[in-house]
C-alpha cells in the first residue's frame, strides 16, 4: 500500500479544484471517479502520483453553475420574505442573481455582511458549522464591564441559554461581539437582557468572510479561499 494515499477531499482541495466539503457533496452525487471507477465511500484515498481522479459531466456542469457572493445589507432592507411595500436583498442586486439565497439573515434594522449562494449544500454547512460572527454593535447607554461579563458567560431568551461569547468594549457605547450562533434578533435580545437598546448592528465578518471595503449595496465573490473556509472534515 502506497505511503502516498490521501483522501480525495484534500487532493482536490489542494488543486483548488473544490473545498473538501463540495468534494465530499460530489462523492454522495456520484460526480467523481478514481482511474474510471465511480467514488461511493467518503473516505476513500489515492495516491496522486499514481491515481486519475475525473469529474463527471454533472460535477463539471455543477462546478460552474454555483455562485457565492459576499453583499453589504443597508439598513431598511430584509434578507428575505418581505411584507407589502419592503424591499429584500435580491431586489437591489443584478437580475443574474435573483434566485440566490441568503445564507441566515440580518434583521431589517441591521446593516452589514451577508452571504448568498445557490448552493444549498454550502449554504447548510456555513449555518450548521457553528462559524463565528463578529458584529459591531452600539447600545443607548453605558456598557460597562459587569454587563459583557454578563453576556459573554451566557443570558437566558427563546428558552435556552445562549452560547459563550466575546467581548471587546470600544468605549462606553460600542463593542465587538464575537458568536456561533445566530437566534431570531439574538443580539438585540440579549442587550436588553443587561437593561439596554442596540442603536446600531453591523456585521463586519462571517467565517473568514469580511466585510472589508464594500460599501452599503455593493457585492462581491467569494474566493476560493472563503469559500474553503466554509468545507466540512479534516481530510
Amino acid at each position: 500500500m502506497s505511503d502516498n494515499r490521501i483522501r480525495i477531499q484534500k487532493h482536490l482541495s489542494s488543486l483548488n479544484l473544490l473545498s473538501r466539503r463540495e468534494t465530499e457533496a460530489y462523492i454522495l452525487k456520484g460526480w467523481i471517479q478514481v482511474n474510471g471507477k465511480v467514488v461511493t465511500e467518503l473516505g476513500t484515498k489515492i495516491d496522486p502520483n499514481v491515481d486519475e481522479v475525473t469529474l463527471m459531466p454533472e460535477g463539471q456542469e455543477a462546478l460552474k453553475s454555483y455562485t457565492y457572493i459576499a453583499f453589504f445589507k443597508p439598513v431598511g432592507i430584509v434578507s428575505n420574505c418581505p411584507v407589502e411595500g419592503e424591499r429584500q436583498i435580491t431586489d437591489i442586486l443584478p437580475p443574474e442573481f435573483k434566485d440566490l439565497s441568503t445564507i441566515g439573515r440580518l434583521d431589517k434594522d441591521s446593516e452589514g455582511l451577508i452571504l448568498l449562494t445557490d448552493d444549498g449544500l454550502f449554504a447548510k454547512a456555513a449555518l450548521g458549522n457553528a462559524h463565528e460572527r463578529e458584529y459591531l454593535v452600539r447600545v443607548n447607554g453605558n456598557f460597562t464591564p459587569s454587563m459583557a461579563e454578563r453576556l459573554e458567560e451566557g443570558v437566558y431568551i427563546l428558552g435556552a441559554e445562549t452560547r459563550p461569547v466575546r467581548i471587546k468594549r470600544l468605549d462606553d457605547q460600542c463593542f465587538l461581539m464575537d458568536m456561533t450562533e445566530g437566534k431570531n434578533r439574538q443580539i438585540r435580545r440579549m442587550i436588553q437582557k443587561v437593561g439596554l437598546h442596540v442603536v446600531r448592528l453591523k456585521r463586519l465578518r462571517f467565517g473568514n468572510v469580511r466585510l472589508g471595503d464594500l460599501q452599503k449595496g455593493e457585492y462581491r465573490p467569494l474566493t476560493k479561499f472563503e469559500k474553503a473556509g466554509f468545507s466540512v472534515g479534516e481530510g
